[in-house]
């Protein structure tokens, strides 16, 4: 009766203790961040924006939210894959997600995208209608702007000039600037403060729908394909299940969607969507193929 007892005893304990863990853990959640541009995206603007997701959430509503910044790539990536759960959610560019995605897709449970518009991306190269060049060697003591916090489409930029010249964009290029606000790269290559930048396709078609007399000083000199993932969220492989569901079902419920969208308008977004491991298997393929082409032509 005596060890019947304390069996009993013993699996209350067992219980007892993992629902005050599930109950501590559903408290708090950390949200990490890296590679944002934080003129943009700062601590405090990302961390207002999050609590006033998770209030709405029912079963969320009441969470701690704690948010911060990694400095370095190489820490980001220690922690995701440590035993011991650093943070719940990581919001980082689609340069760290495409370099880092067999570690993702190992230790990450679930995917979103936090995008303008459309789930794949498309970069344009523009230029100054005064410029009567063809080629990419045209571009040649040139100036360039483009995004500061964007290294993805600084990649594609040098993948084609590798792809038709055998050099780096920055063999070719006078001056190169980086600038954080998108309209306005589109703006100095109107005003002729410089000849060429890089803008997502969005950003160019939002300008010339506000002007369409944008299009009388400037084209679109080259196109990427349309591949590229915007800001990728992924849940670590240790948060509940719940949760993960939880949030998901309010992200994908139409009635939400204004309320998303006004507040993803504090960091320049509009729109979340889930989206699975292998979505942007066709950018991963492209950065790798990047990589192959540059070590050749080292």
């Amino acid at each position: 009766m005596i060890i019947v007892y304390k069996i009993l005893l013993f699996v209350f304990f067992i219980i007892s203790t993992s629902a005050f863990a599930f109950e501590s853990e559903k408290q708090s959640i950390n949200i990490a961040l890296y590679g944002l541009d934080k003129n943009t995206a700062s601590t405090k603007t990302v961390k207002k924006m999050l609590l006033k997701l998770f209030k709405k959430i029912e079963k969320l509503e009441n969470f701690n939210v704690n948010t911060f910044f990694y400095k370095n790539e190489k820490e980001l990536i220690r922690d995701f894959i440590s035993n011991k759960k650093k943070f719940d959610i990581l919001y980082t560019v689609p340069i760290t997600f495409i370099k880092n995605h067999k570690t993702f897709y190992k230790y990450g449970n679930d995917f979103v995208t936090l995008k303008n518009h459309d789930k794949y991306k498309e970069y344009y190269l523009i230029k100054n209608k005064n410029l009567k060049i063809k080629s990419l060697k045209g571009m040649e003591n040139k100036k360039l702007v483009t995004a500061s916090s964007d290294e993805l489409s600084r990649i594609w930029l040098d993948y084609i000039f590798l792809s038709e010249t055998k050099k780096s964009y920055k063999f070719y290029i006078k001056q190169s600037a980086e600038h954080f606000k998108m309209y306005k790269r589109v703006l100095d290559v109107y005003f002729d403060k410089t000849d060429f930048a890089v803008v997502h396709k969005n950003i160019w078609d939002t300008t010339i729908e506000l002007n369409p007399n944008i299009t009388k000083k400037i084209e679109i000199f080259r196109k990427s394909k349309q591949i590229f993932p915007g800001i990728i969220g992924v849940f670590h492989r240790d948060v509940n299940k719940d949760l993960i569901r939880t949030y998901n079902e309010f992200i994908q419920n139409p009635k939400n969607k204004e309320y998303i969208h006004t507040l993803l308008n504090l960091v320049k977004l509009n729109s979340v969507e889930v989206i699975k491991k292998h979505d942007y298997q066709k950018s991963v393929e492209f950065y790798l193929k990047y990589k192959k082409m540059k070590e050749k032509l080292k």
